[in-house]
């Protein structure tokens, strides 16, 4: 399990392989009901999946650490969307947003 650290002296760790048991325990901290992006999913599908999805899940995390990321462009892609602040009648009253893939999410 990675050592939370806030000096440099342990940045090395960020090149080690992502461990099974780090994958599950990012999943289970997932917010549940965060906005979901483009693919649909929410945290608390893959809470919910877990016992199904989780080899899967972590073999894709796993191979993306290893760089076998040929078919990245499948989730790396955001959709940008304008939130009205309140009473919003002017272009300059939204605000932008971008909802990426719930993959890319879990990768970061």
């Amino acid at each position: 399990m990675r050592h939370k650290n806030k000096g440099f002296s342990h940045l090395s760790e960020l090149e080690d392989p992502f461990e099974d048991e780090e994958i599950k325990n990012m999943v289970l901290h997932l917010p549940a009901e965060k906005s979901p992006g483009p693919d649909g999913f929410i945290g608390l599908i893959y809470k919910k999946c877990w016992s199904v999805i989780g080899n899967d899940l972590t073999a894709a995390l796993q191979a993306f650490h290893s760089l076998k990321t040929r078919r990245l462009e499948l989730v790396n892609e955001a959709n940008t969307i304008l939130l009205p602040k309140e009473d919003a009648t002017r272009v300059s009253e939204y605000r932008p947003i971008s909802l990426i893939n719930s993959l890319a999410k879990l990768i970061t």
